[in-house]
């Protein structure tokens, strides 16, 4: 099920020109293996301790100098000393590991053993620390030998271990360098062959606020963590020997090898292919299988199939397309529809399963996907920098309060110069991006109108930034004057943090500074007179509609529920109130009401956005998918909702 996550945090990015990650050459591998074994008298103590003992010995064998292992049987953890991500697994199982995308740690691989109808089952599957990867499937594997069960893991956790690396140049061509982590340690000749194939992951930085603990009083700390989300439909094929540790690879991209922008830069993961015929089913857009008559697919292992070389054509059976010929790690696909081409979609070949591509059969809107792909990057880049400069104001804000100017200072001016070069290279994106939609797109007029209006909203927003900092310099230099009056330094002190109260829409407090201000020159008619002005327009555009009790009401769930609404249901249910409370202050013409909602909708959409994400990625259940299309439209409402207050908020600007 395909839909827009609105306005989500994706971010606090670094200079869009992403800086170059550490290869970690010099970094060893940190292997866990977390051991569940179920229940059962075949398993005893002794069955455990071996299990461990020959996981311990083949791996690091197989390391070497490259990392160290360790080996954790959870029945020898006490569960209130279990880590979070092994909580979840237990709870969840291993198909959880989808939705976890933190960076953090080493490799931890989870194996669980269990005993049915009178083999073991092993399962496995492994999240990487230096990436976020998760390996593409849940390794399973049986067998009905006891003295098997200890090697076939071993096989099975080596299989997945996705030798790391990075891709050392800024895009994709047709060719693509990546250098291996470790490759200082020791040969990593064994682990990366001429065929074997890697997947690319984005790395990015998001900046989280932290609640304090139940029952504190303590304020909400601002982290960064890193996180990793795995670049759609490129592989890198390798075609040479490693040398000096860098790896030459050949491109192979459903979007002719475009990377993402933004970010901090990109790892790739060996993927634990094998040799087999390739099963593909693929999928329209509501998730359904495609059968049409018409269509075909053709597959080669070197490179995609072309009018001179079709390559191996698959048989469909009941939608799923399978081949005769077996392809070694990958198959390149093209997919035909009569004698059109729809797309061409790298497949790693994992193991037997099916695996599942969704395509559109309109060749223009596999074009129009994959430019909407870039579209949809370059949102969500555009809602980090409006993120960035919402708490930017907030923590300027605290630290003006806290007599810290200085500091403040600093924080404005890091904030404004990562947004200009931010703003800088979105600008240049959407130009570029312009370009290609008005050469390849038929009907792509407005195809940017969303991204060029936010980024305007961003750019207005600078320019507030630019008038404070300059105040705060002001303020700053005068601080260090002994001449300077007491007096003076409060009322500007006052009439700047009102200033920027206004711009976090906080009127209330922006008119009693503006009050106080005034009090302290009331006997100074020039400045009483400069500060009166502006006090005076606030002041009338903030009264409320005189007996209007609709217009009270819709302020009052527009400035104290709005900003509060962060779960699902809570958002849903509050939609309507949301609307209606828009379109009445619409209706009177109430700008700073509206001002705040739009302010306060990044935290919002982004909380609903996250919740979202998590109920798309980890429901299974008929009744969980059920609940998620149901979200999927309050997602729909909620993005048409943002879009008006911003047509309103963007028409109020320009008057």
């Amino acid at each position: 099920m395909r839909f827009i996550l609105i306005l989500v945090l994706a971010a606090f990015a670094s200079h869009p020109l992403r800086a170059a990650l550490d290869p970690e050459t010099k970094t060893t591998y940190q292997l866990r293996v977390i051991v569940r074994v179920a229940d059962h008298p075949d398993f005893t103590e002794h069955f455990r301790r071996e299990l461990k003992r020959e996981l311990q010995g083949n791996l690091q064998a197989a390391l070497g100098n490259l990392g160290t292992v360790e080996i954790v049987d959870l029945q020898d953890v006490s569960k209130d000393k279990w880590e979070p991500l092994w909580k979840q697994v237990e709870e969840k199982g291993l198909e959880s590991l989808d939705a976890y995308r933190e960076i953090g740690g080493g490799k931890t691989h989870f194996l669980r053993v269990d005993f049915n109808d009178g083999q073991y089952d092993l399962q496995a599957r492994q999240h990487d620390g230096a990436s976020g990867f998760v390996t593409p499937i849940v390794r399973k594997a049986s067998t009905h030998a006891r003295s098997f069960v200890n090697r076939l893991a071993s096989l099975m956790i080596g299989q997945d271990f996705g030798l790391v690396a990075t891709l050392e140049a800024a895009g994709l061509g047709e060719r693509a360098f990546i250098k291996i982590k470790a490759n200082d340690l020791g040969p990593v000749d064994k682990w990366v062959k001429k065929g074997e194939v890697f997947a690319v992951v984005q790395i990015r930085q998001e900046r989280r606020r932290i609640p304090p603990p139940p029952n504190t009083k303590g304020p909400a700390k601002t982290v960064t963590v890193q996180t990793g989300s795995r670049v759609d439909g490129i592989l890198l094929k390798v075609i040479g020997e490693p040398a000096g540790g860098v790896v030459p690879c050949k491109v192979f991209s459903r979007y002719e090898g475009v990377l993402p922008r933004g970010g901090v830069g990109f790892r790739c993961v060996k993927l634990g292919t094998t040799e087999g015929p390739l099963r593909l089913q693929l999928l329209d857009a509501s998730g359904a299988p495609q059968k049409g008559a018409a269509l075909s697919v053709h597959a080669r292992n070197e490179d995609f199939p072309d009018g001179g070389k079709e390559g191996d054509q698959a048989t469909n059976g009941d939608g799923v397309f399978t081949t005769k010929e077996s392809f070694s790690n990958v198959a390149l696909v093209r997919v035909m529809l009569g004698n059109r081409r729809i797309a061409r979609i790298p497949v790693e070949i994992m193991d037997d399963r099916v695996q599942t591509r969704t395509i559109r059969l309109d060749p223009a809107a596999e074009t129009r996907d994959r430019l909407d792909v870039e579209r949809r990057g370059l949102m969500t880049r555009i809602t980090d920098g409006r993120l960035i400069q919402v708490r930017g104001f907030q923590e300027i804000t605290a630290l003006e309060q806290a007599g810290k100017n200085k500091d403040a200072l600093e924080r404005g001016q890091s904030v404004h110069k990562l947004l200009d070069a931010l703003s800088a290279d979105m600008q240049a994106e959407i130009e570029s991006l312009q370009v290609r939609i008005t050469k390849e797109l038929t009907k792509g007029e407005g195809f940017l109108a969303e991204c060029e209006q936010q980024l305007q909203i961003l750019h207005g927003k600078q320019d507030d930034l630019a008038k404070h900092l300059a105040s705060l310099q002001v303020a700053i230099a005068e601080e260090n004057d002994p001449k300077v009056q007491e007096k003076k330094k409060k009322v500007q002190d006052l009439i700047r943090a009102a200033e920027l109260f206004i711009t976090q829409a906080d009127y209330d407090k922006a008119l009693t500074n503006y009050e106080e201000a005034l009090a302290e020159v009331q006997n100074e008619p020039a400045a009483k007179k400069k500060i009166d002005g502006p006090y005076q327009i606030l002041k009338k555009a903030w009264a409320l509609k005189p007996g209007d009790v609709a217009h009270a009401e819709a302020r009052k769930f527009i400035f104290e529920t709005w900003p509060t609404l962060a779960m699902l249901k809570d958002i849903r249910a509050q939609l309507l109130n949301a609307r209606k409370s828009f379109d009445k202050c619409k209706a009177v013409g109430d700008h700073l009401s509206v001002h705040k909602m739009h302010y306060a909708a990044v935290e919002v959409a982004t909380k609903f956005g996250d919740e979202l994400k998590k109920l798309s990625e980890s429901a299974t259940e008929d009744e969980e998918k059920k609940t998620l299309e149901i979200y999927v439209k309050v997602n729909e409402e909620l993005l048409k909702l943002l879009k008006d207050v911003s047509d309103f908020e963007v028409a109020g600007q320009k008057k």
